[in-house]
């Protein structure tokens, strides 16, 4: 498929190779398919990324709705197929590294706000949250005053799930 060959014709195993478009597959079929579409640049990649994302909204939108007689509840199991898909892609390609350099380039601000009771009792039992956010204790503040601490933090892959767009500022507040 890289090379712009038509993959039932290798399938058919009768030693005659088609391109795309069913004419017979020489070195100028070849030539072609490179400079037009096995550029891997990240300009590419957008334009890529333009020409499939209508076909995966036109498959989920399709999946929503229901079959012929009694076939429904499509869309849970597409959107598992696509996730699997993203996960064995990412595997079989290698593609962490450079998926982690992709991600490391959307910065986000996170913050997080509880009371000075609640920040203490965090770093005192589970610590999930006072180490990530550079909680440093301030003994002469009222336990009861909030404070809010503020990272700089960047998403990590997550597949399909989750949104690994962050840019905006997240703020939470939570009490325990």
């Amino acid at each position: 498929m890289f090379c712009g060959v038509q993959i039932k014709s290798i399938i058919d195993g009768n030693g005659i190779l088609l391109d795309s478009i069913e004419k017979q597959y020489d070195a100028r079929t070849f030539e072609y398919w490179k400079e037009t579409f096995a550029a891997s640049t990240e300009k590419a990649a957008g334009e890529n990324f333009n020409l499939s994302q209508d076909a995966l909204w036109i498959l989920f939108q399709a999946a929503a709705k229901p079959g012929l007689g009694r076939i429904r509840n499509r869309l849970p199991a597409v959107y598992m197929s696509f996730i699997e898909w993203a996960e064995e892609t990412r595997r079989q390609f290698n593609l962490e590294g450079q998926i982690d350099q992709v991600l490391k380039q959307r910065k986000c601000k996170d913050s997080l706000t509880m009371s000075y009771k609640d920040w203490r009792k965090d770093l005192s039992t589970y610590d999930m949250f006072a180490s990530f956010y550079g909680f440093k204790d301030d003994p002469n503040a009222d336990s009861e005053t909030d404070l809010t601490l503020t990272i700089t933090s960047h998403p990590g892959w997550s597949g399909a799930f989750g949104n690994m767009k962050r840019k905006a500022e997240r703020k939470r507040h939570l009490k325990f």
